[in-house]
């Protein structure tokens, strides 16, 4: 009896421990396609308590409409948004507001002229809200910061160059629609409003493109302002080759992070592109990653200035181009760096960092005999 007993103690023992080590499984990335009937352009990615909203771009022809999905934290579609606005619209930026909204920066076109249009809408794609600004005839809106009385904008706009070009432009746009003031800068070519931030020390800091400004091709273009549009100073970055920006983020000293793509190190391709300022943007350190390929940064994300993501895409490292995921401290030290693959062309363009081991990678697949669809990489 005593050894039948120790046989049965040995047998629960061995199975318990063999379920645990079961469950305990490790991370992995898991890839979830999202079609319509339409290309999908992906745009970025918002994470909410209960997973993810993802915003695109559907082109249909000559037409195209805005669509949001909304995931749980698995990648599992839950519902999903459609907006067509008057004639067509496209989607640039996405941002949460004070109350939990969500704005999203677009462009609405009909009959060859584009305007500006804002869309505000609550967390579950519903009361959807249209702000229309027609100020020229090549115009829309990338970026937004919300505060509690007014929205300050960023963009393109060609309502004081003159020409088709369109100059980059910051607007203050109360709650209620009404526009306070539009500043707009630029030279003979195109130049363009991308990203725009609230710094620590109460400004705004506006990041753009110029082709006309700058050392050569295109052209960082960084400006600061004060709330009521003054500006305080504008700098250019890059190189004499083509320079492509696309993110800025800034760390608890008030220096400045800007990532892009550039063809000025040597590959014509693009390399991708990390560079930091002090405050006052004068540069400090300037960093490239890649490989004979096309690489580019798109997105920033934040955990604390030591731990710092980057996510791009790359076809340095394969047949075909991935999903770039670069890990960096506040000195832009490189700390890790992932390629992600999948079996498609995918070129990315958002990241959420939950925690170290919950990631989710917005990205485009590009399928050759049917339309594009989005692609959701969760790590989890």
């Amino acid at each position: 009896m005593k050894y039948r007993l120790l046989l049965l103690l040995t047998i629960i023992v061995f199975f318990s421990c063999n379920k645990e080590k079961k469950t305990e499984a490790e991370p992995e990335w898991k890839h979830i396609v999202i079609t319509a009937s339409g290309s999908l352009l992906p745009v970025s990615i918002i994470d909410v308590p209960d997973g993810y909203w993802l915003i695109a771009n559907e082109e249909t022809g000559s037409t195209s409409r805005i669509l949001l999905v909304k995931t749980d934290l698995e990648g599992n579609e839950l519902q999903r948004k459609i907006f067509g606005g008057n004639g067509s619209a496209r989607a640039f930026g996405i941002r949460r507001g004070i109350s939990g909204d969500f704005y999203i920066s677009c462009q609405e076109g009909l009959s060859g002229n584009y305007d500006i249009l804002l869309l505000k809408t609550d967390v579950s794609g519903n009361s959807i809200t249209a702000y229309r600004e027609d100020r020229g005839t090549e115009e829309r809106a990338d970026d937004i910061y919300i505060t509690d009385t007014a929205r300050y904008i960023t963009g393109r706009s060609n309502v004081n160059s003159g020409s088709i070009f369109p100059d980059k432009f910051l607007m203050k746009m109360r709650n209620d629609g009404w526009v306070d003031w539009i500043k707009t800068i630029g030279g003979a070519e195109t130049d363009a409003g991308l990203r725009i931030i609230k710094t620590r020390d109460n400004h705004l800091l506006l990041l753009g493109m110029s082709y006309s400004l700058g050392a050569g091709d295109r052209s960082f273009y960084v400006s600061k302002w004060t709330f009521d549009g003054d500006t305080l100073w504008t700098k250019t970055f890059g190189t004499p080759a083509y320079d492509e920006p696309q993110d800025v983020l800034e760390l608890n000293d008030g220096s400045l992070l800007f990532l892009g793509h550039t063809a000025g190190f040597g590959n014509p391709e693009h390399n991708l592109y990390i560079f930091k300022t002090d405050a006052d943007g004068n540069m400090l350190r300037e960093q490239n990653f890649g490989g004979s390929g096309h690489d580019g940064g798109q997105k920033f994300f934040r955990i604390s200035d030591n731990e710092i993501y980057v996510i791009g895409y790359s076809s340095s490292f394969g047949n075909t181009s991935n999903a770039y995921l670069l890990k960096f401290n506040g000195n832009l030290d490189l700390l890790s760096e992932e390629i992600i693959e999948y079996d498609g062309e995918v070129e990315s363009y958002g990241l959420i960092v939950k925690s170290d081991q919950d990631m989710a990678v917005l990205s485009m697949l590009i399928k050759t005999d049917e339309p594009a669809a989005m692609l959701l990489s969760v790590y989890r």
